[in-house]
């Protein structure tokens, strides 16, 4: 079967169509920000913490990567049920579960409440709505219907729009309208599968079938980027994929490259190099591959699109969510369906 026959017969959710969306829903993550109005004396914050899982955590992680070379305030991004001691009055908590319901979230939102902590939320409702708006803590209520894990533009954006309003960054609206221009193609790219047409996301794709992929980035502003491409994989495709940064793995990692009981043609490198990484950390990128070519036999070198980081970021989780799409229908998936999450929680809710 082609790809367009595995697109009909296995992607009852349209998955396709969230991840193609994507600038639509820029364009409204813009939209809800700018008519979303909050009130917060910044003069006292000494840090800003992020509060969520899964697909509402990345959100921060990317927010993170974006303003980290020019922001002073130190940001934390917390996937768990309490916060760190230090966290207290002079702490800006931003707190985004997007079905609202998610139990880590909801106790990482008290905790924050009862530290003393400055509270924004974002989400489509649920209990965290509730529990907002009887505390009287600021809520950007974002559209419903969608996996937490498509969510990523409105659980992001908002954020930087947020920042600017309170002055804290420079407004980015032009600079994020103009990077859906280019999103629009990026998208007409990767998610063009007829076979007559070049697709490098459909192609890496075709060589990660049946391989674990363990994806390699830069420390610093490019981590969310192997973090959002071994999740979508995971969630979407239903297989094993995991992450690592440089130059941290040529510290331990890459002697496991001798791949010691294991057939090389299991695992699949790929390593994603930015000119925006440090010149040092290229070099390493550049001898780390064929390094482990030479063991291996076979890597997937990548390069982003985009002239800026926020470009290159975007167009690099797009890529990513098209690998995992056509993943997931090559190993005849629907990417929709998260069944086993669903059971965990099923139990976990049984127990309470």
């Amino acid at each position: 079967m082609n790809i367009a026959e595995l697109k009909l017969e296995y992607d009852r959710s349209d998955m396709y169509g969230v991840i193609s969306n994507m600038p639509d829903q820029i364009r409204e993550a813009l939209k809800l920000a700018e008519d979303f109005s909050v009130e917060i004396d910044t003069e006292s914050i000494s840090n800003i913490l992020f509060a969520g899982m899964g697909g509402s955590a990345i959100g921060g992680d990317l927010v993170r990567s974006i303003l980290e070379n020019e922001f002073e305030l130190p940001i934390s991004v917390v996937r768990n049920y309490n916060l760190p001691e230090w966290a207290g009055e002079t702490t800006l908590a931003l707190v985004t579960s997007y079905s609202g319901n998610t139990e880590e979230t909801l106790s990482a939102y008290k905790d924050a409440m009862e530290k003393g902590c400055k509270i924004i939320c974002i989400t489509t409702g649920g209990k965290l709505l509730e529990l907002a708006n009887n505390d009287k803590v600021p809520v950007l209520i974002i559209p419903s219907g969608l996996p937490p894990r498509g969510a990523i533009a409105y659980c992001s954006i908002p954020w930087l729009l947020i920042f600017a309003s309170l002055g804290i960054i420079k407004n980015r609206s032009n600079e994020i309208e103009s990077m859906v221009l280019e999103l629009e193609n990026v998208i007409k790219e990767y998610g063009n599968y007829d076979s007559s047409q070049d697709n490098l996301a459909l192609s890496i794709a075709k060589r990660v079938v049946g391989k674990i992929p363990l994806i390699y980035v830069s420390a610093g502003s490019f981590g969310v980027i192997g973090k959002r491409w071994a999740n979508q994989i995971q969630e979407n495709a239903k297989m094993l994929a995991y992450t690592n940064e440089l130059p941290e793995m040529n510290h331990n990692e890459i002697m496991g490259w001798h791949l010691t009981g294991l057939s090389k043609e299991s695992i699949l490198p790929i390593f994603i190099i930015s000119s925006s990484y440090h010149p040092r950390v290229n070099l390493r990128f550049d001898i780390t591959s064929k390094l482990v070519e030479e063991k291996r036999g076979e890597v997937v070198r990548i390069s982003p699109k985009g002239d800026n980081l926020l470009t290159q970021l975007f167009s690099l989780i797009i890529m990513g969510d098209f690998i995992s799409y056509y993943l997931s229908l090559l190993n005849n998936i629907d990417p929709g369906p998260v069944d086993i999450i669903s059971e965990l929680k099923e139990q976990l809710s049984s127990k309470n």
